[in-house]
């Protein structure tokens, strides 16, 4: 389904039955729409390497820098034990192992968080044994200092780096709790004595640790959603401008080779017609006129895709436009093999756009159900669902799940790429034709192969205005 007017649609259904499986109330939001997760997935790898590459290597030569000029000074410069030493170097060799890697750009964006996170595991690892050490190698003037290690502040620093690591509030919370852990071990590694857990600086310094916990889930909440939507918004501008610039090329090529096709097209019938019936060229002049009819087609769909934003804008019913496309898509005179069945929950909203556009779009996806579906051995079957989603302002969702032989991971993310199809005498326009036309509506359109074996898309379109307070 979903692919053969448009491209792709070698593989495309959702049904591995006659009975039709839908997603649950969030079927839309669990069914992941592939490209996207992908496109976001690149874009992070990218950010993270270059928060690691220009703000935490920095940070962690200053740290080490730091804890090995305050270990010395509050120790009168003497030479530190070979366990301590043996410390601050194999961090420092790590460290330094790791600029080399991101300053000789050798690290691929698949390896870029697992190599973070190792990073982060390295730095925790320091932090707990650089306190272990400072309790255990005790300074002689220093023992009415209040119990416990000054490196303690340290892993303050841990909590707040995982801002850019982990991409959840539930992976923060998890680390900031197992950094409290340890750091309440370490309040207990002051040499023989035990320090009383209920200690005024104790408890302030747990105190200290679960607020910023605190804070920093807080904030990862916030920072995770806008990097999400910056991104999000960066895809969506650069896949706009690389359409922009494609419909600008294709209506400049469609132009060119409208008339000359034309004259091929009017000379080839002139031929064919002109010709005897057992002239052996006659069967030339009929291939020539249809590839001719055919690239006709093709510069169509060319301007229609260089042109989405041409629109008369007025108010529809969305459940008779549906009805209406249904009805003339799947009709038995159509195809008596494929079934199409309309669910329409609740009452709808009125929508405001251009039907005709809405009208095509929906087209383009059901037709190419239907081709998908006919060439199957099998009944084929589709079940479009019509419904208003959750909230005051919920938009419309068209859901479409067949039970065709199913679309790849691979070509669900190449789905809405014009002219990429996998259909024999496709043009690989009618998705992309599709999409912007949908998204010049502010709504969005999703296809994604369906867990038993066929293929589901979801369009969402905002409903009118004045249903909106």
């Amino acid at each position: 389904m979903l692919r053969g007017q448009p491209a792709g649609a070698a593989r495309m259904g959702l049904l591995s039955d006659s009975k039709i499986d839908l997603p649950g109330p969030s079927g839309s939001a669990s069914a992941l729409n592939i490209r996207s997760s992908r496109a976001f997935g690149r874009e992070y790898a990218r950010w993270l390497g270059r928060i690691e590459a220009r703000a935490i290597l920095p940070m962690k030569w200053a740290m080490l820098a730091i804890c090995a000029l305050y270990w010395l000074w509050v120790r009168d410069w003497a030479l530190p034990s070979t366990a301590a030493f043996s410390v601050f170097f194999i961090y420092g060799a790590t460290t330094a192992a790791q600029h080399l890697l991101f300053a000789a750009d050798r690290i691929t964006l698949a390896q870029v968080r697992p190599i973070v996170f190792v990073s982060y595991a390295l730095d925790l690892l320091f932090i707990t044994a650089v306190i272990y050490l400072d309790t255990h190698e005790p300074i002689a003037d220093l023992a009415t200092v209040a119990p416990g290690s000054d490196f303690y502040i340290l892993y303050l620093l841990l909590i707040l780096r995982g801002f850019a690591l982990f991409r959840t509030v539930v992976e923060n919370t998890l680390v900031a709790g197992l950094i409290s852990i340890l750091f309440i071990i370490s309040l207990l590694w002051t040499g023989e004595q035990l320090v009383a857990l209920a200690s005024k600086a104790v408890v302030l310094r747990l105190a200290l640790i679960w607020a910023i916990m605190l804070l920093a889930t807080f904030i990862v909440n916030i920072v995770g959603r806008q990097q999400e939507e910056v991104l999000r918004v960066r895809e969506r501008l650069v896949k706009s401008e690389g359409l922009a610039a494609l419909g600008e090329l294709a209506a400049g090529v469609a132009h060119e080779i409208n008339n000359p096709v034309s004259i091929i097209k009017t000379y080839a019938d002139y031929l064919g017609r002109a010709s005897p019936p057992d002239d052996p060229h006659r069967e030339d002049y009929e291939t020539i006129a249809k590839e001719a009819e055919r690239c006709e087609k093709i510069v169509r769909r060319l301007l229609d895709f260089a042109n989405p934003n041409q629109r008369q804008i007025v108010e529809f019913d969305p459940h008779a436009l549906l009805a209406e496309v249904v009805a003339f898509v799947f009709h038995e005179k159509a195809d008596g093999k494929v079934h199409a069945r309309l669910e329409v929950e609740g009452r709808m909203p009125t929508l405001r756009g251009d039907a005709g556009q809405i009208k095509q779009a929906l087209l383009n996806v059901l037709i190419n159900a239907r081709q998908i579906l006919a060439k199957g051995e099998r009944p084929g079957e589709v079940l479009v669902r019509l419904r208003q989603l959750p909230g005051p302002r919920g938009p419309i969702e068209i859901t479409i799940h067949d039970n065709g032989p199913g679309i790849s991971p691979e070509d669900a993310e190449r789905a809405f790429e014009p002219f990429f199809t996998r259909r024999d005498g496709g043009t690989g326009l009618g998705l992309a034709i599709t999409r912007r036309i949908v998204e010049a509506h502010d709504g969005t359109i999703d296809i994604w192969p369906a867990a038993n074996g066929g293929t589901s898309c979801s369009i969402t379109l905002p409903i009118s205005s004045e249903h909106e307070d």
